[in-house]
């Protein structure tokens, strides 16, 4: 697992950026209920730690730049891999999403703009079996809207 997160998130970092490149300046094709285009993002985590890696803080430097430049808000989901309890995975999923708010923030994105929750290890992007260790469950879902 030392290198999961090039092999990972490498690929699919390039392509979000480049993805979010071409977006700037174009109108967004999804519509929510409301009418309010929405974009679902990835920020992965490494095994049972909060610390945005050196990919993650580009993506949220991605979503920062989108959110002021089009007056977005976002909502942050903390989600962790079935490998703790319900009650811890619960805490570092919340910790994930607190991390990538205060990076939000950082860059620029006033508070009152981002909503943050966790689930944990509840409804996680991958099934599994409990007590495995899956790279795609240890991810803050954002949703911009």
């Amino acid at each position: 697992e030392v290198n999961w997160s090039t092999a990972q998130n490498g690929a699919c970092a390039t392509d979000f950026l480049a993805a979010m490149g071409q977006l700037d300046g174009k109108a967004a094709s999804a519509a929510t209920a409301s009418g309010a285009a929405a974009h679902l993002i990835n920020v992965f985590f490494e095994f049972d730690r909060a610390r945005l890696t050196r990919e993650a803080q580009q993506i949220v430097a991605q979503i920062a730049n989108q959110m002021k430049s089009r007056n977005l808000s976002a909502t942050l989901v903390g989600k962790a891999d079935l490998t703790g309890s319900d009650r811890y995975d619960l805490a570092l999923g919340r910790r994930r999403a607190d991390a990538v708010a205060q990076e939000l923030a950082r860059l620029g994105v006033p508070h009152g703009r981002i909503a943050i929750e966790s689930l944990g290890k509840r409804q996680p992007p991958v099934k599994t079996a409990d007590g495995v260790r899956e790279p795609r469950n240890r991810v803050v879902e954002v949703t911009l809207k």
